[in-house]
């Protein structure tokens, strides 16, 4: 109210009558009065725009727990396939084993078949000469 009469007396101070300034200032209060955001309008909206970064803030929060249940799946899931891996191993390791243990038998096999041919050749080549 205060910078309403301020106005209206520059206007006077100018050479407007008084009537003339207070249409102005009418015209003026009527122009800016829905336009113009008052300080309760802006603390209204100040109050709606904290609402929503709260909400949006709590949205987040449920993101990250969710991405935190991810997480703690794909660890399992690493623990799982280290798990298998580690069982992979030992099991080619036994495999390995296992061929290694019937290659040699083979061999051994065949050696002795070899020395039993090379004995039945030599005791044909004795009889015969």
């Amino acid at each position: 109210m205060r910078k309403a009469l301020q106005y209206t007396k520059k206007l006077e101070g100018v050479g407007l009558s008084r009537e003339q300034a207070e249409a102005h200032l009418e015209v003026l209060n009527e122009i800016f009065e829905d336009d113009v955001a008052t300080k309760d309008d802006l603390k209204n909206f100040e109050s709606r725009v904290e609402l929503r970064f709260q909400s949006v803030e709590l949205r987040f929060q449920g993101i990250d727990a969710r991405f935190d249940q991810v997480d703690a799946r794909f660890k399992q899931v690493d623990v799982r396939f280290d798990q298998l891996e580690e069982k992979m191993s030992q099991g080619f390791k036994q495999l390995d084993a296992r061929i290694e243990h019937i290659a040699y038998q083979l061999i051994t096999k065949m050696g002795v078949v070899l020395a039993a041919s090379v004995g039945i050749v030599a005791a044909i080549f004795r009889f015969l000469i």
